[in-house]
């Protein structure tokens, strides 16, 4: 997959397994990804990178964590797992991600918010800032959420259920006038299932006690961080239960199902 502006580069060997290793990194300005939306849509829930492994990559992103327990929020280089119930710990080097996307966060520019505004409204106002949208970039916003709706995730058992099982039992609550920080991507447009499309969110409280996937907010005065990043770097697994899933099934209308249900 190529376009024009958009530097991909497909590493296929070693993330776990024997049969080969390279080098996983890229220049500088790179989302470094791990494994594909469209593995966790087709039930790849097991983990395949190391926390470790990722974290020597970036000091900014997000995932999800081995049979989905939880969600990953990585913020000043340190990797946070928060878990179904909104409460947060520190994830060890040891944990294993299925999916995760981070970066090396240089602000390119940044703005500030000085009223409140629905998240799809401050998402239309980044779209018109950031201007070229065939490339990727990491959004850090600190400030007010006068309303947030998080989700998370707890651990799946195998056989896994599909996604729409496991998004129908999510767990979610409400949060007013919280304080912390949002951890977003946005991807271009033809990434298709291998990532999500637009905006990707996820939140931290400054105290560390809640954090989740954003269903839906109210921004209130922030600031607002964009770093743009043209090289994107995927590191397929080198595993069998890879190896064994169906990706050539359809799944290009499916995938806010993990992303945004």
């Amino acid at each position: 997959m190529r376009a024009v502006g958009l530097g991909v580069s497909l590493a296929l060997l070693g993330l776990v397994g024997c049969r080969g290793s390279t080098p996983w990194g890229g220049a500088a300005d790179t989302v470094h990804q791990v494994s594909t939306l469209d593995m966790l849509l087709a039930g790849g829930y097991d983990g395949v990178a190391s926390v470790g492994e990722v974290r020597q990559h970036g000091d900014f992103g997000l995932g999800t964590y081995d049979r989905l327990d939880g969600e990953m929020v990585i913020l000043d280089g340190t990797v946070y797992q928060i878990r179904g119930d909104g409460s947060v710990q520190v994830a060890s080097m040891g944990e294993t991600t299925p999916y995760a996307m981070v970066t090396k966060f240089v602000p390119d520019a940044q703005f500030r918010v000085d009223q409140t505004m629905a998240l799809e409204e401050l998402e239309a106002e980044l779209d018109r800032r950031l201007g070229n949208l065939n490339v990727f970039h990491a959004i850090r916003i600190d400030g007010v959420l006068p309303r947030v709706e998080l989700r998370s995730l707890h651990a799946q058992h195998k056989p896994y259920p599909d996604v729409e099982k496991v998004t129908a039992n999510q767990p979610t609550w409400n949060l007013e006038n919280v304080v912390g920080t949002l951890v977003g991507v946005r991807s271009p447009s033809n990434v298709g299932t291998m990532a999500l499309p637009g905006y990707h969110w996820h939140f931290i409280s400054d105290d560390r006690a809640v954090g989740g996937h954003i269903l839906g907010a109210d921004v209130g005065p922030s600031l607002v961080r964009m770093n743009h990043n043209r090289n994107w770097d995927i590191r397929l697994p080198d595993t069998a239960s890879f190896d064994e899933l169906d990706l050539e099934s359809d799944r290009s209308r499916t995938p806010d199902d993990i992303t945004h249900a």
